[in-house]
């Protein structure tokens, strides 16, 4: 019976893995410098498999865009450059991951477990 289940757990990981097959990581930054929480929901991101892209939202982002262009595993960067999108508000930065969205069709949707994150997500969902 042990080796039954193992089976089964292997086979219903094979097929999360291939069904999730996308991630969109909102990067949280000061308009400066990338905060280490995307960092590490990028490396979390890496570990649901497929492509990584990281959306970068800000008034002036272009810094912390080049920063995250150079991390590994990262496939692509969405800038997104607005004044309104300063200060990276919940309520302004919604429309833009649900745009993100629509146009690639992402699997998953991820942010830091930071406050930004959880002030982000639940309006994303």
């Amino acid at each position: 019976m042990l080796a039954f289940r193992h089976s089964l757990k292997l086979s219903r990981h094979n097929t999360l893995c291939t069904r999730l097959n996308s991630t969109l990581v909102i990067a949280e930054h000061n308009e400066e410098q990338l905060a280490a929480v995307t960092r590490n929901a990028i490396t979390a991101a890496t570990k649901l498999g497929g492509d990584v892209s990281v959306l970068v939202a800000g008034s002036k982002a272009d810094k912390v865009a080049a920063e995250v262009s150079k991390i590994a595993n990262v496939k692509r960067v969405l800038l997104a450059k607005d004044a309104k999108l300063g200060g990276q508000l919940p309520e302004r930065l919604t429309p833009v991951v649900l745009a993100s969205h629509k146009q690639f069709k992402f699997s998953n949707i991820v942010a830091g477990a930071s406050s930004f994150g959880k002030g982000l997500i639940p309006r994303v969902a």
